[in-house]
Parts: C-alpha cells; structure tokens; sequence
C-alpha cells in the first residue's frame, strides 16, 4: 500500500505538468496572428509610465486575416492599446511614429473565445528595433 502511495506521489506531479503542456500547445495551435494598421499615439504617455497610447485604425484591417475571412464584430478590439518600451528605447520609438513616411501596426496573437493580445510592434512592416 506504502509503495503504490509513493509511486501515486511521485506520477501525479508529472502527470499534471504534462497536461498542463498539452493544453498550452493545443491553444497554441488554435491561435492566429493578425496585423492591424494604427492610426494615432499619445506622446504624453511615453514620460508618464514608458508606454505609447496607439489607437486601432478598424477602416484599414485587412479582413483576409481572420480564419473566417470576414472583419471582427464591433468591440472586438479595445479602441486603444498601450504598447511597453524601455525608457531607453521610449524617444526613438516615438521619433520613428511620428515619422509620417512611416506605417505603424501592431500584431496581435488571437486565441478563440479570448481578448486580442499584443505581440509585436511594427514599423514599415519590421520590428521596431530593426526599423530604425
């Protein structure tokens, strides 16, 4: 009885964290990634807290990108999103934005039945740190 309690101690953590794993990757494989042009930023929030404000420009998304092909319903994305920079890397970012010869997304990973989350910032189609 002992022996079949320490095996059941010693398989269920293991037993537990590989589930755990399992369902991790099966979201990850239901996720898509979208990219969504934005249109505005507010530079007063890169000195309060090293984030830039950006706003969703819903009548540039491209469509295509959702699995049904069809655009998002209406609240399906936040009207603003706060993208995190290192203080560092907060002047040059806004100087890149502000540029107008320059496009600014973002990307996002969706998982179904969740909120969009930010995954990526891109300048002209690149990461940002590669933009400059």
């Amino acid at each position: 009885m002992k022996n079949k309690l320490y095996l059941a101690g010693l398989f269920l953590p293991l037993l537990c964290f590989l589930a755990a794993v399992g369902i991790y990757e099966h979201r990850q494989n239901r996720a898509y990634e979208i990219v969504v042009p934005v249109s505005g930023y507010d530079p007063r929030s890169l000195i309060a807290g090293h984030y830039i404000l950006l706003t969703i420009d819903e009548s540039r998304i491209d469509c295509t990108q959702f699995p049904d092909k069809s655009c998002p319903p209406a609240g399906f994305f936040e009207k603003n999103y706060k993208y995190f920079t290192p203080e560092r890397d907060a002047r040059p970012l806004e100087n890149l934005i502000h540029e107008q010869a320059n496009t600014t997304e973002l990307v996002f990973t969706v998982h179904p039945g969740q909120p969009p989350q930010i995954k990526d910032l891109l300048i002209n189609g690149k990461n940002w740190k590669n933009a400059r």
